[in-house]
């Protein structure tokens, strides 16, 4: 049976790790929208995942913030994984800083990304990995 998220619970799981942004690395985290909710639980997967944006002077004080949200699903959504993770907040000038960072990298499977948005990811890698692979297995 296919499985289809209803439009406006994929807008608040685009939405939620946006919310997530301040809450500290691997607490709890509870969006406030009920339609991502009542498919998702946040509460049982390890809390935020957080990420280092910006220069060197970020990464050398471990300044991160969340990034990234997992959610096991609910119900109908019993066998399924929600993953968000948040872009570029507009206000951030850390974001901005890695943004700026335009040239391309090399990711794992040999594409071509972002260099920033590698940067991101390699920092907040392990404890995705950490979440993930419970869920999927």
């Amino acid at each position: 049976m296919k499985k289809t998220l209803p439009p406006k619970t994929a807008a608040w799981l685009a939405y939620a790790p946006y919310e997530a942004e301040k809450v500290r690395q691997g607490n709890t985290f509870i969006p406030k929208n009920k339609s991502v909710t009542n498919h998702f639980d946040f509460g049982q997967t390890g809390g935020v995942i957080h990420g280092i944006s910006g220069s060197i002077i970020s990464t050398l004080f471990n300044r991160s913030t969340g990034f990234a949200i997992v959610g096991k699903g609910i119900g109908h959504f019993s066998n399924d994984v929600a993953l968000g993770i948040r872009g570029t907040n507009m206000k951030s000038g850390r974001d901005w800083f890695s943004n700026a960072n335009a040239s391309l990298a090399t990711a794992d499977n040999n594409s071509a990304v972002h260099s920033g948005f590698q940067k991101v990811f390699r920092s907040m890698q392990p404890a995705l990995e950490k979440q993930l692979a419970p869920l999927l297995d």
